[in-house]
């Protein structure tokens, strides 16, 4: 119970036992922290906190889903969505995320099928599955979402969803399924179809925000006990992989309306003050302002003006709740509202519209928008924040294996990670790991290795797909049995590499930047030959085999980035589970969440950047200083890192600016910020905090608060003791006599003193440099503007000026940097009394990266030369020294052997020396050897080059070694064997007798004789068959010649030459058998040369009488 203290006691009252419950209440509230845990969730939630107190965050859980669409599902692009009897359009108009929606049109009546579909999910036998479409009927009868899951048994799965009538909003609408049996493996494959009802040609409806999840079994049962917003928020559309990124909390309390530099403001409006703002316009005019707030939740809300106020609800799906306002345009000076069912966000309106006229001027002065039924004094907004820029995964199906951020003993956040995160770009080296006709398979190594059998992987391709885990097709993810390495499946149309060209390093870096390869003449695949181009692979105009690329004929090294399109490249993502998870510090966060005594606002989302700095830049109309302009504006591009959704916050010089504005003009994104030209500091470095616009994944934050005063205490005492800065003792001093003598604090005069003689940034509009004599640095831009100036060469202009004194101005020293060319000039003069006047500027340096060698902390080695000279008499040795122990040495000028240079080390085997002859290591001429490994080379050169000349190949000693063996490689050569055997065969039925083998992978093969006859044989009166053959390695033969059976005559048979070639496909021979020539011709070999070849008689007998074979001449194959 809360304590209140009693102090009018009375000698004689009673004291009870509420009386002593209550004190010790008190003095336990004191004396013991007590704590309440508490869940900010998704969304926004109202928090009533009895006293001020800091949110101590106890952890967030990561969270990943995976949308089987991909990016199709956004809407953004439609060019994967087929139709049936529609036509399909992108819509501006209505959506419920992203910039648009798919407008599906009938071209038929009533009785057919309209229908936008995409197939090819890829779903999984035993696996549970759910899909949510954002559904808004137009004029059809209906429309509606289906799944169609076809079985191997020739059954389908048709999962639908409601019928939806309603053309006034969109409605979420999802349905759950299991995949019970085997799915066909043909071209028929799952597909989500988006269907309408029509009555008559030109009926439409409007479809959004599609996803398919894959969900756990527990998922699938809980569903039923949501309703379909319930569902929508827990499912919420998201790109391919996304997990929770940048989770945020916002705690806003005292005013839910922030300045005015926060609203929307376009065209006439003036910002007088923070709160306080004129509208002049004789057109209807407003400025407004959103922010995320849920049903149910009363407000008031009350600003001194002469204008109009309104207030609008807004529900998950960007619908205007009811079709009208919650709070019409009034004039009065307060409104009480409630936040209808569906809300999920409102929107404030100050305007000028009167009934059907408009005020011209009107203002508006402290606006107050409070939780409750009551009118409270105007308070600016107090609002604080706990956000942390990083990546919370999980198991994307059961959710395993998470995550987690939280805040460890040091106050700081770190995140305890399971999951590996890379973006796939030119930091890896690829390699080509395998190749097949029209793609080929990439290959990285890892830096954070995984166990091939739970590493659960996810990787997406920069079109939003999720590549398959197994197959030959193109976008195949496949890793190493090691778990250090990966392989991509990459198709030629994806990356313009033909099947007979291997794409370099740098080509295939440049692929993972985002960028297709073509050849320039035709467009089409590169294969070795014609001008190689490149063009962004986002590009629509960038397609294989169709002309007119956006291309450059250099090699891309940079990121493809946005396309003449605006369409914006994102690299290859790699999502899986490592094989132990790291402890990783967050290096950009706030942890500064606090509720404030009574109702706050708390919103948790994510999708929050922190201080990203910010490039302003003047308009096209010389009025403001801009900045997140996007490209084709008008202005200057300036982009965020990602497109805006909110900027929430400026920093000048890393502290919070005021004097800003949120625009909606050419923005990459909702909003730009802008400062107003008088208002911008060109000196000043500008930062900016920000949400991202698209899909985002938020999860739940656990903490707690104290509950009581001691345990609020003990929050703000260990928050103080974390704080970077401290409070002075003046400031918390209790006793009245302290003086800043009796502390040794600064007085008001000492810190102007400080200010005036501090290296601190100056302005100064004078253009004569002999006058910059108060120390501070000082921004110079063209020379030619100066006076006295370090040079004339404009190359040295835009650079910075720093002047240090000793306390006066007598003493002076300048030093100019430019810092375009990193060179510096110094001057400087001494009393001002004649003849001590500026000395004249001296070019010190041109300075390398690192600014100055340096030998260590205390020593560094400038020259303003062009050397850096040691003397001595005879000789020099530099000795190093090591924990007072000398370990090695330089000499030069050795007294006996002046000529000697030595390098050498007291504890090793290295010596190195210069002497008569050469440079010798442990007393090896090293030179000599290098001589005569040269001289052996060029040898060996000329060796090959000779050899190759006399085969009749052009070849050069001037051709480098690469060359050389690709011509030994590339060329065949004929070898040549001389065959002289006699065979005499017995009482066989069959025999192949081996005479030649001849090795495997010949091309053609050449026999001649080596006189008038190459081969004889004869055969006895038993007539056998005796031929000369070729019998491959499976046993099939080729016969080159052959007697043949002739009723028990004898028979020879004389052979003169024959030839074989694998390359033609032919077989040809010439030989005589007894008195007849004969020529034999075949147009098909019928063995292989993949294996060994034996060249052999082969004998049929009937074992009576004997055969005789007998070969002589000369055998050539290459």
């Amino acid at each position: 119970m809360p304590y209140e203290a009693k102090t009018n006691w009375k000698y004689d009252d009673t004291v009870t036992e509420k009386d002593l419950n209550r004190i010790e209440q008190g003095l336990k509230d004191a004396h013991v922290a007590e704590y309440k845990d508490i869940t900010l969730k998704p969304g926004v939630q109202i928090v009533d906190v009895p006293e001020d107190t800091p949110f101590r965050m106890g952890e967030i859980r990561g969270r990943t889903l995976i949308n089987l669409l991909g990016r199709n599902g956004s809407m953004e692009s439609i060019q994967n969505w087929e139709s049936t009897n529609c036509d399909l359009k992108s819509d501006e108009a209505y959506k419920t995320q992203g910039q648009k929606s798919l407008k599906v049109i009938s071209k038929v009546d009533e009785g057919q099928p309209v229908i936008a579909g995409i197939g090819n999910l890829k779903l999984k036998k035993g696996s549970y599955y759910i899909f949510v479409v954002d559904i808004k009927n137009g004029s059809a009868n209906m429309a509606r979402a289906e799944l169609a899951v076809p079985y191997k048994d020739g059954t389908t799965d048709w999962n639908s969803t409601a019928h939806i009538t309603e053309s006034n909003k969109f409605t979420s609408q999802y349905r759950a399924f299991k995949v019970t049996k085997d799915l066909r493996d043909d071209a028929t494959q799952p597909y989500l179809a988006l269907i309408l009802g029509t009555k008559e040609a030109g009926d439409y409806g409007y479809f959004d925000a599609a996803r398919v999840y894959e969900i756990s079994e527990k998922e699938y049962n809980r569903i039923n006990s949501l309703d379909t917003e319930g569902v929508s928020a827990y499912f919420p559309y998201v790109d391919g992989v996304t997990n929770v990124t940048n989770p945020y909390s916002i705690a806003t309390s005292g005013n839910l309306l922030p300045p005015f530099t926060e609203w929307t403001n376009t065209g006439n409006k003036q910002i007088i003050g923070l709160y306080e703002l004129e509208i002049n316009s004789k057109i209807s005019d407003d400025v407004n302002y959103y922010f995320s707030v849920g049903a149910g939740c009363t407000m008031t809300l009350c600003v001194e003006h002469n204008g109009v106020i309104g207030v609008n609800a807004w529900d998950a799906n960007n619908n205007l709740i009811g079709d009208q306002s919650i709070v019409r345009y009034t004039k009065e000076q307060q409104a009480t509202f409630t936040t209808p069912i569906g809300t999920t966000r409102i929107s404030v309106h100050f305007g000028n519209v009167d009934g059907n006229t408009s005020i011209p001027s009107c203002k508006f002065k402290n606006p107050m928008l409070v939780s409750g039924d009551k009118r409270q004094p105007f308070t600016p907004q107090s609002r604080s924040m706990l956000a942390t820029e990083c990546h919370l995964s999980a198991h994307p199906v059961d959710g395993s294996n998470a995550d987690l951020l939280y805040v460890d003993d040091d106050g700081l956040p770190y995140v305890h990670s399971w999951w590996e995160k890379i973006s796939l770009t030119d930091t890896f080296t690829w390699s080509v790991n395998a190749a097949v006709p029209g793609l080929k398979q990439l290959g990285t190594q890892l830096k954070i290795p995984y166990n091939p059998d739970t590493w659960s992987p996810t990787c997406v391709k920069f079109d939003g797909s999720i590549l398959s885990r197994s197959g030959e097709n193109p976008d195949v993810l496949t890793g190493s049995q090691d778990g250090k390495s990966v392989y991509i499946q990459i198709s030629s149309k994806d990356s313009g590499w033909g099947d007979k060209y291997t794409p370099t390093d740098g080509e295939i870096k440049a692929y993972f930047l985002g960028w297709r390869m073509c050849q320039q003449e035709t467009a089409g695949l590169y294969n070795g030959t014609g001008t190689r181009c490149w063009g962004r692979i986002t590009d629509p105009a960038n397609v294989i085999g169709q002309a007119g690329w956006n291309a450059t004929t250099t090699l891309p090294t940079g990121y493809a980035g946005t396309d003449v399109k605006g369409n914006v490249y994102k690299p290859y993502r790699l999502q899986y589970l490592k094989v132990k998870p790291t402890v990783e510090p967050v290096v950009n966060y706030e942890t500064g969440l606090t509720l404030l005594k009574g109702w706050n606002m708390v919103e948790v989302d994510s999708g929050i950047v922190l201080r990203e700095k910010a490039n302003f830049v003047i308009n096209s109309a010389s009025t403001h200083y801009c900045a997140n302009t996007a490209q084709g504006g008008g202005d200057t591009p300036t982009p965020f890192r990602y497109r805006t959704e909110d900027i929430l916050k400026v920093f000048k010089n890393r502290v919070n600016y005021i004097q800003w504005e949120k625009n909606i003009y050419a923005p990459n994104g909702k909003y730009r910020a802008t400062i107003a030209k008088q208002h911008y500091d060109p000196t000043a470095v500008y930062h900016v905090t920000y949400t991202i616009l698209g899909p985002t994944l938020a999860a739940s934050i656990s903490g707690s608060i104290a509950s009581n005063l001691r345990g609020t205490v003990t929050d703000v005492m260990q928050w103080a003791s974390d704080a970077e800065r401290r409070l002075s003792v003046v400031e918390n001093g209790a006793q009245d006599n302290i003086s800043p003598e009796s502390i040794g604090a600064a007085k008001k005069l000492d810190f102007d003193v400080l200010t005036k003689h501090s290296v601190a940034i100056k302005n100064s509009a004078n253009k004569d440099l002999n006058t910059y004599r108060e120390p501070g640095l000082y921004f110079i831009g063209n020379l030619a503007d100066y006076t006295n100036s370090p040079s004339n060469d404009a190359g040295f202009s835009w650079g910075i000026l720093r002047v240090e004194t000793l306390g006066t101005t007598a003493y002076v020293a300048q030093s100019y940097t430019c810092v375009t060319s990193n060179t510096t000039f110094t001057r400087s003069k001494a009393e001002d009394v004649s003849g001590r006047e500026w000395l004249p500027w001296r070019a010190t340096t041109k300075l390398d990266t690192d600014g100055v060698l340096r030998l260590n902390k205390w020593l560094d080695i400038r020259a303003d030369g062009p050397s850096i000279n040691l003397y001595s008499s005879t000789h020099v040795y530099q000795q190093f020294i090591v924990k007072e122990k000398r370990v090695g040495y330089i000499g030069v000028g050795d007294p006996g052997a002046p000529q000697n240079m030595l390098l050498a080390s007291d504890y090793g085997d290295v010596r190195l020396w210069a002497g008569n002859g050469g440079v010798f290591i442990n007393d090896r001429n090293v030179l000599y050897e290098i001589d005569q490994l040269k001289q052996s080379g060029v040898n060996n050169k000329q060796a090959l080059v000779d050899a190759l000349n006399a085969k009749g190949i052009a070849a050069s000693v001037n051709e480098d070694w690469g060359t050389l063996i690709g011509k030994v490689q590339q060329t065949s050569y004929m070898r040549s064997v001389n065959l002289d055997r006699e065979s005499e065969i017995g009482e066989l039925k069959s025999t192949f007798e081996h005479i030649y083998t001849i090795p495997a992978g010949v091309k053609r093969i050449i026999f001649t004789s080596s006189s008038n006859w190459a081969t004889q044989m004869y055969t006895s009166y038993d007539s056998p068959v005796l031929e000369i053959a070729l019998k491959d390695a499976n046993g099939a033969y080729r016969t080159v010649a052959s007697n043949y059976y002739n009723n028990y005559r004898y028979r020879s048979l004389d052979v003169y030459s024959f030839v074989v070639d694998f390359t033609l496909n032919i077989s040809r021979s010439s030989y005589r058998v007894s008195s007849s020539d004969n020529v034999y011709n075949a147009d098909g070999i019928g063995i292989s040369n993949a294996g060994e070849i034996q060249l052999g008689f082969y004998y049929f007998t009937n074992g009576y009488y004997n055969g005789k074979g007998k070969i002589n001449g000369t055998l050539q194959y290459e």
